[in-house]
């Protein structure tokens, strides 16, 4: 293992380890040896957030470094995009999870779900620093996001919300729920499943079990199992509800379209976009208030 390699795998262990102060070392130490490793630079940035010592125009500059050196990484614009919503840099974080959905569209639906969420939270939090903005048209741009998500316009998405308001979600979700019981049958042949139960045995009351189990669900194609699991979760631990919907909404979305025919994608969108305008602490009604403005 050569130097550089050496100083970067010490680096990320020192920081997993949360020893801050050695692992930006490290990480500075390296960058003397290959002055364009973005590698280094972004784990230097990760490091600063948690150091006192460094402003949060430092750590900018060592995420933009990273990024020159690697202009192709998605997940870097994400993690800048997240510090920049967590101090109130709202049209800076924007930019930079445009540019990952730009390069990552896959993901498209998880990146502007979490924007939305991170937009609406952290433009309320910092809502004097929005110079431009009223409360109202934080909700509404978060709200555009969410929109963008699902590859939904207004008009569209206030008929879905209508239509949610009137039928109800469960009169809608007849076709997707029918599915369970297959889900069940199929899930009782993989023996992770037992791993999973019994981890939830031992703490019924601990929201992780759940959000663990029900992600598991999601990325074996069992909807409504996974749905189900988050839906304890959020019952179990309300305080976060906001955050668990956040990663409900995206999850669900992706599963129903990766795994069912396409005469049901659209009952899962109506879904998935309640689920994330709960992550903003909205309801269909007062979206399509909100909308029609």
């Amino acid at each position: 293992m050569s130097e550089v390699e050496d100083l970067l795998k010490n680096g990320h262990e020192l920081l997993n380890k949360g020893e801050l102060k050695k692992a930006f070392s490290s990480f500075n130490k390296l960058i003397k040896l290959d002055t364009e490793n973005a590698d280094a630079y972004f784990g230097k940035a990760e490091a600063a957030v948690g150091l006192p010592k460094y402003s949060l125009m430092d750590v900018a500059m060592f995420y933009r470094e990273a990024i020159k050196y690697d202009q192709n990484n998605a997940y870097y614009y994400i993690t800048y995009g997240d510090f920049c919503l967590s101090n109130g840099l709202l049209k800076q974080a924007v930019e930079n999870y445009v540019k990952a959905v730009e390069l990552d569209p896959e993901n498209a639906v998880f990146y502007y779900n979490d924007l939305a969420y991170g937009y609406y939270k952290n433009g309320i939090l910092f809502l004097d620093r929005q110079l431009d903005m009223s409360h109202d048209d934080v909700v509404k741009t978060a709200i555009g996001y969410l929109l963008k998500a699902f590859n939904l316009d207004g008009k569209n998405a206030i008929e879905i919300l209508n239509e949610i308001t009137e039928v109800g979600i469960s009169k809608i979700l007849e076709p997707v729920r029918q599915k369970e019981k297959d889900e069940q049958e199929k899930l009782n042949t993989i023996s992770e499943k037992a791993e999973y139960e019994k981890m939830i045995n031992a703490e019924p009351k601990n929201p992780y079990n759940y959000l663990t189990y029900g992600q598991f669900c999601f990325s074996h194609g069992f909807l409504n199992v996974g749905e189900g699991n988050f839906l304890n979760a959020i019952k179990l631990d309300p305080t976060n509800r906001s955050a668990y919907y956040n990663d409900l909404s995206p999850n669900y979305y992706y599963c129903g379209y990766e795994n069912y025919e396409k005469e049901l994608q659209k009952t899962i969108t109506k879904n998935s976009l309640r689920y994330a305008l709960h992550s903003i602490e909205l309801s269909p009604k007062l979206a399509v208030a909100i909308l029609s403005k």
